[in-house]
């Protein structure tokens, strides 16, 4: 199976940045006005490198702007590199559409490539040219994943041992983004002894919970283009130190660590009485209450040239027909079982299939929060407190 492995993180010197003001969401989810609030909040905050902008007069381009500014926040010490390898324990903890707390707990590593996609990573979503060689052009100029990806993984007992990691590893380093989720990090060192301060916890946690996820395969649940991106490089540079790796959140696959909120999409030219029983060679499909009154309430107050909405929060993940019969849409277990046979130890929870493509605000709002960076001589990988940099910097990350 891939690898899942401790390695020498970039972090914040915390005694140089406030946490709030250097945490930024993944490049694919932030706007130019967003990403203009988060350029002025602090000269250090992540989305300075993880969305580099063009400056005029400069005479190099916005990937090798990144590059020369990651390097001055090292030589200037506003980031460090950590000398002991270590996993990375991290929770989100929010509030989902029902206004109930959640939190979502998993480890920030460094996952081993499958450029030969024998199964041991699983990605499931096209990816577009530009976005790749957006990615590409980064890491080639500055060595570093300054977001992780985020996978999924079906290894058993993943939650448990994470959430009892997490009791003894001590005071974590926190901060809350613009959304209201709180993000939380606690280091987990292997080589023994205790670490640093800003929560680190036993080398046993963090040998296990590696052995735990490299135990079956991961599904790309985000990341896709960065994936994709490493691959490439891998194969460019086969050579580079840490080029087989990439930074990645490994969560349990689970009910309890996934909130998933509905995609809404409009699908044209079918026939609205047939589809729903075309869609039941894959899916559930379950008829809902009819909302016929709440729809034309809503049209009736929708103002001219806006998209129709769907009538109450309440129908989410259902398929409407012209006559607003809400039919409730869920994936069913069998395609995990295929996926993976050997390690199917029970009943597959609903949620399993929509997390691939849900909305929710943590998902699309994770902070780049580890970096892994392709060595120079002296750097591995970089986990990142900025986009909450909290990993080690090498070649590559």
């Amino acid at each position: 199976m891939a690898g899942f492995e401790p390695f020498h993180a970039t972090t914040y010197d915390p005694a140089r940045v406030v946490a709030d003001d250097v945490i930024a969401p993944p490049y694919d989810v932030v706007s130019p006005a967003e990403r203009s609030a988060l350029a002025r909040r602090s000269p250090y905050n992540a989305i300075h490198v993880e969305l580099p902008s063009d400056e005029p007069g400069s005479s190099l381009d916005r990937y090798g702007q990144a590059a020369r500014l990651w390097r001055r926040w090292h030589e200037e010490g506003v980031v460090e590199v950590d000398p002991v390898e270590a996993l990375y324990l991290y929770r989100m903890t929010f509030r989902d559409v029902q206004g109930e707390v959640r939190s979502t707990t998993g480890v920030l590593g460094a996952l081993g490539l499958d450029p030969d996609r024998t199964g041991e990573v699983l990605p499931h979503e096209e990816t577009t040219p530009k976005d790749k060689h957006d990615r590409l052009s980064l890491l080639r100029a500055a060595r570093t994943n300054f977001s992780p990806l985020w996978v999924l993984s079906v290894a058993d007992g993943l939650a448990q041992a994470c959430d009892e990691a997490v009791l003894g590893a001590g005071e974590p380093w926190s901060a809350t983004d613009d959304e209201g989720v709180l993000h939380e990090r606690w280091r987990l060192e292997v080589g023994g002894g205790a670490g640093s301060a800003g929560g680190s916890g036993g080398r046993n946690d963090a040998r296990r919970l590696a052995e735990l996820i490299a135990e079956a395969p991961v599904l790309v649940a985000d990341g896709h283009h960065r994936y994709e991106t490493a691959c490439t490089y891998l194969e460019e540079r086969p050579g580079d130190q840490g080029a087989d790796r990439v930074l990645a959140l490994a969560v349990a696959l689970s009910d309890e660590q996934l909130a998933v909120e509905a995609i809404h999409r409009v699908v044209r030219g079918v026939d609205p009485e047939r589809f729903p029983r075309d869609l039941e060679k894959w899916f559930v499909v379950t008829p809902a209450p009819d909302r016929s009154d709440d729809l034309a309430a809503a049209r009736a107050t929708r103002r001219e040239g806006e998209v129709e909405q769907k009538p109450a929060a309440g129908d989410q993940r259902c398929l409407h027909n012209p006559c607003c019969c809400g039919h409730p849409v869920v994936p069913p277990p069998p395609p995990l079982v295929r996926l993976f046979p050997r390690h199917h130890k029970g009943a597959w929870p609903n949620s399993c299939l929509t997390t691939w493509r849900g909305s929710s605000a943590v998902r699309a709002r994770l902070p780049a929060n580890l970096a892994l960076s392709l060595p120079s001589a002296s750097s591995k990988i970089f986990a990142s407190d900025c986009c909450l940099f909290a990993g080690a910097s090498s070649g590559r990350s």
